[in-house]
């Protein structure tokens, strides 16, 4: 008799035992009943992308193994359950499939595996020992699943040869059992193939391996198991793999016909629009309507006082509800270009007649902390303070409230490579944060910079230096800027100090301060461990008016110190203040407050640093 002859015979024998044959179909059956819910259970776990298929032992054991992942790096958690099944469950399956249940051969026997693994992931002796406790715990888990199946073709043989040989099994019942054992053996192996391609897919998801690690992966697996297009994975680079967003957003109106009147109307008759803008009831939202002037103004103070309806921004009442708005600051408009300007105002109670009939002067609303602010700048004046700060902000789709190109209802890949990145995926909306820098330079901000942040469409600028008032000031119309122009993409911009919970790097505020003391050559060192500690004394006071939401950023981790507890350092950036590397080697400069949120008040921070390093 031919050997295919054979195997055909011994296929077409292989489960004997009707009662075993039961058994097996039952399992399977089980495990494609519950499917969905131990799919549930293995996303939760974060073991596999899209596609894992499991028995609820393995997971159970995954979950076991919790502890241990610990020990590893992340990328390692993927090979762990990979190397389970390729080390474990394949060569089992393999003896089963090939009919070979005496040798049982493998491509690589599973000590030479590990020692390659371990030489090409460059694994440490604990992290190996970890790698197979995890993988052993797992095996251990799967093992009643493929004894039944095991036990189940080894009685099928074992029945099948004794009738072979006393030639009682009639043809009918050969070919009913063939086609039960052939159905038994397409379910155990397509579920096999499953729970390979779900983990394959987490892999090269993540791109936690080079191609090399990739290829050496694929030499331990067996013929019938699915391939990975290594071509795919040879952008790998040394963090995870980061996917270009999809969708696209769409602005609510053509600007294409607002580009087109603008162009073709540019003569406005030798009048001015300004635009007055000024902070609202919360705190933090931006409010703005327009006027015609008659000429340019050369400074503030030549522009007109106006008023509009308090009621309307929750800063004054229906029954008296006007505020006072006067001009402070101008700057350029870069919307409606040409001569056209920008108008920062603070707010007032309207001035009001006194019962000696003379007027009263405007009296500031709660909501105006600027006034406060110039006050403390004016007695400080001659100490020269400077400020830079840095503006993070994160960019939200506007109709989800889900980050700027972050798959829906889902993550990015972790943090790594998005800091000052540049390429799809990693630079998320360039062109508004683009855009937006070109447009302050326009309007006479003091804008210093731009970059993109540690986690994906999260950015940040700087604006500064600037002495005293101009620091508020420009950093207040700079975000009105931003606000405007993101208003144009329809996108959504927030200052949340921790957008995102986990493990994604909240937004700060932090301020860059000097002054006079701090800069003078020589002793300016000193001066700037003096200031330190006098803010050491009012930490507490100081944390309380640095953000709305700060004590979900201040925990001690994603480069922050925690909201309990002050401390300083030379180039720490796990510290409450930040002293540059050189600052000590010049003997003097400047020192960075890391403690203020992204939604700072920036009137407000630059007055209590002033106010507790030079007025106290």
């Amino acid at each position: 008799m031919s050997q295919a002859s054979s195997k055909c015979k011994l296929k077409a024998t292989l489960i004997r035992n009707e009662k075993e044959a039961s058994k097996v179909a039952a399992i399977v059956e089980a495990l494609e009943r519950d499917r969905d819910r131990l799919k549930h259970k293995a996303e939760m776990l974060s073991v596999v992308t899209e596609g894992w298929q499991a028995d609820e032992g393995s997971l159970a054991a995954a979950a076991a193994a919790a502890a241990h992942m610990e020990e590893l790096p992340a990328p390692l958690h993927f090979v762990a359950l990979l190397m389970t099944l390729m080390l474990w469950a394949e060569p089992r399956f393999t003896a089963i499939h090939n009919r070979n249940l005496e040798t049982g051969e493998t491509s690589l026997p599973p000590q030479e595996a590990w020692s390659a693994i371990a030489g090409h992931l460059e694994l440490s002796q604990q992290q190996l020992a970890t790698l197979t406790t995890l993988s052993s715990s797992m095996a251990a888990s799967m093992e009643p699943m493929y004894a039944a199946i095991e036990q189940a073709a080894r009685d099928g043989l074992l029945v099948a040869a004794q009738q072979q040989q006393q030639q009682v099994l009639p043809q009918q019942q050969q070919a009913r059992m063939h086609a039960e054992s052939m159905l038994v053996r397409q379910q155990s192996l397509a579920l096999l193939q499953m729970q390979v391609i779900g983990l394959q897919m987490g892999i090269l998801a993540i791109n936690t391996l080079s191609v090399h690690q990739m290829a050496l992966l694929q030499a331990l697996s067996y013929p019938w198991c699915p391939r990975i297009d290594l071509a795919t994975a040879s952008c790998k680079m040394s963090g995870p793999k980061v996917y270009g967003p999809t969708g696209k957003v769409e602005p609510f109106l053509d600007h294409g016909i607002t580009r087109h009147y603008l162009s073709t109307i540019p003569d406005q008759q030798g009048k001015i629009i300004a635009e007055y803008v000024w902070i609202g009831g919360t705190g933090q939202d931006l409010r703005s309507k327009s006027r015609t002037l008659s000429k340019m103004p050369e400074k503030p103070e030549d522009l007109p006082h106006w008023n509009y309806d308090g009621s309307s921004t929750g800063q004054a009442p229906g029954t008296d509800s006007e505020v006072y708005i006067i001009p402070r600051a101008i700057f350029r408009d870069p919307f409606r270009m040409g001569d056209n300007i920008l108008v920062l105002c603070d707010t007032y109670e309207p001035p009001c007649a006194g019962p000696d009939g003379t007027i009263e002067a405007p009296k500031p609303i709660p909501t105006n902390s600027r006034y406060a602010c110039a006050a403390v700048m004016e007695k400080a004046k001659d100490e020269e303070p400077w400020f830079g700060i840095e503006q993070e902000y994160t960019l939200l789709n506007a109709l989800t409230k889900w980050p700027l190109g972050w798959p829906d209802n889902g993550y990015p890949a972790p943090q790594g490579p998005y800091y000052c990145s540049a390429g799809a995926g990693c630079a998320i909306g360039r062109d508004l944060a683009d855009v937006h820098y070109k447009m302050c330079l326009y309007a006479g901000i003091n804008i210093s910079g731009v970059n993109a942040e540690v986690m994906p469409s999260q950015w940040e600028y700087q604006v500064g230096p600037c002495l005293g008032m101009d620091g508020g000031d420009h950093m207040w119309m700079s975000r009105y800027i931003l606000y405007r122009l993101a208003e144009s993409y329809n996108v959504e911009v927030t200052f949340d100090p921790k957008p995102i919970p986990g493990d994604w790097n909240g937004a700060g505020g932090h301020v860059n301060y000097s002054n006079n003391a701090t800069r003078a050559a020589g002793t300016g060192w000193d001066a700037i461990q003096a200031q330190i500690a006098k803010l050491e004394k009012r930490h507490a006071f100081h944390i309380a008016q640095y953000g709305e939401g700060n004590e979900r950023r201040l925990t001690g981790k994603h480069e922050t110190s925690s909201m309990q507890d002050f401390s300083w350092g030379v180039a720490n950036r796990g510290c409450s203040v930040r002293v540059g590397r050189t600052v000590p080697v010049d003997k003097c400069g400047y020192y960075e407050d890391r403690r203020p949120a992204s939604n700072l008040d920036p009137y407000v921070v630059c007055k209590l640093l002033v106010e507790t390093t030079l007025l106290m």
